[in-house]
């Protein structure tokens, strides 16, 4: 579970730091650490209703809000898979539907387990009952009024918390102009993602919303990532 998580972090920090682009379309690089898969680098192209995000290993993603879809593409297998987020959701939901009956059984003899093994059921329905709660957390934003120099543009310090605690620090700028038009696109696209994976479900996603300009470094609990911009298509 803790190793899911942390790549589904890795990937939401991916995704989130993508929102902002420009019309005419950005190119940047990424570097995550902190996550159990060690340093990554990464690689985003991104235009209005679409976005490429690649990793070294020549493994990428494609993202197309239009078609409402994702695509996963493996260079060095020759290979690709291509799915809607509507069967995304679908298969999240049937996964959920199976891991409820498991826990249910495992529920049943709860008292027969060594404790350390009751105490990881305890933590999956625990998390269950999390992803099916209608209560939505309250997520806050502030900015702390520190600012510094990142890859050439200065950035302010945003802390998002969820119910008090905090869940994300971002840097970032407002002098990378022309996303304005998109954002709202990618952040539509993003709360979709979210959904897909509700049993992993992080607050980051509405947190974005509320953090103006373009991040260029994130910390989410330990996973950070620094983007470099790098060209704009068409320059």
């Amino acid at each position: 579970m803790r190793h899911t998580r942390s790549i589904l972090l890795a990937t939401l920090a991916l995704l989130l730091a993508a929102a902002p682009a420009r019309a005419q379309g950005l190119y940047w690089e990424t570097e995550t650490t902190g996550a159990s898969e060690g340093r990554q680098i990464g690689h985003v192209k991104a235009m209005p209703k679409m976005m490429r995000i690649g990793q070294g290993s020549g493994q990428s993603i494609v993202l197309r809000s239009d078609g409402d879809k994702m695509i996963g593409i493996d260079e060095g297998r020759n290979v690709y898979w291509e799915a809607t987020l509507a069967q995304l959701e679908a298969a999240s939901k049937s996964m959920r539907e199976e891991l409820e009956a498991a826990v249910k059984q495992m529920e049943k003899q709860m008292n027969d387990l060594p404790p350390a093994q009751r105490a990881q059921v305890e933590k999956v329905i625990e998390g269950l009952a999390e992803s099916k709660s209608d209560k939505s957390p309250e997520i806050t934003v502030k900015a702390t009024g520190r600012t510094r120099t990142i890859g050439g543009y200065e950035c302010t310090e945003y802390i998002a918390s969820e119910d008090g605690k905090p869940v994300l620090t971002a840097w970032s700028t407002e002098s990378v102009s022309g996303f304005d038009a998109i954002r709202d696109d990618w952040m539509g696209f993003q709360k979709r993602m979210v959904e897909t994976s509700k049993a992993f479900g992080s607050p980051v996603t509405e947190a974005y919303t509320k953090i103006p300009g373009f991040p260029m470094e994130t910390d989410m609990e330990g996973v950070k990532t620094v983007l470099e911009l790098r060209s704009a298509y068409g320059e």
